[in-house]
């Protein structure tokens, strides 16, 4: 599509979303394709900055962003990223900037539909953390790990989660993933789980 129309900036952005994960070369090779041709697509050096992130080279995540960003008409965020890489690249914050933006601006159904499942994916990683942390608490006050997540509900209600997100509940009073999948208790190694079958949780 690319070779027959080179200013097809559509093309370029769905491989930067989908080729990271098949062919990273060839990912990075297509975004590169992409600002040769349209060299005034801020956009563009996002989709590459991003490709980077994602493989964590943040050096040319950083350097790529900060181009992007002297292009005419660019994202304020494009700066912002491009600082984010140096000082903050692995972090989920940053993380959930980079698919915000591609939430938020992109009218690509296939990228915003990747986007939102990725944020749900950043979600499901605090909860995890919290709920991990209560359950590891509760084994090691009582010698045994909890029997239910009811066992430890207040516990877990009472954790704060980032930017003031709470847990949520399905209509059974089941603590469920941001997915609305119930969530599973692995009494062997005293973790929380996702239900893979349920889920819609990219894993």
């Amino acid at each position: 599509a690319t070779d027959l129309d080179p200013h097809f900036v559509g093309a370029y952005s769905y491989g930067a979303i989908v080729m990271p994960a098949i062919d990273k070369e060839q990912a990075i090779a297509l975004a590169t394709k992409g600002i040769t041709n349209n060299p005034n697509e801020w956009r563009l050096y996002q989709h590459l900055g991003y490709i980077y992130w994602r493989l964590g080279q943040y050096d040319k995540a950083a350097e790529t962003y900060g181009k992007g960003s002297a292009v005419e008409g660019a994202s304020p965020f494009m700066k912002i990223m491009a600082a984010s890489m140096i000082n903050d690249a692995g972090s989920r914050s940053t993380a959930r900037s980079i698919y915000r933006q591609m939430l938020s601006e992109s009218t690509e159904e296939s990228i915003r539909t990747t986007a939102d499942r990725r944020l749900s994916f950043l979600d499901w990683q605090d909860e995890q953390d919290a709920i991990n942390a209560v359950l590891t608490e509760f084994r090691e006050k009582n010698g045994r790990c909890a029997n239910s997540f009811g066992e430890v509900a207040t516990q877990i209600f009472q954790e704060k989660l980032p930017e003031g997100r709470t847990f949520n509940v399905d209509a059974g009073k089941r603590l469920v993933d941001p997915t609305g999948a119930p969530y599973k208790l692995d009494r062997d190694q005293c973790v929380v789980n996702v239900d893979r079958e349920k889920t819609k949780l990219p894993i």
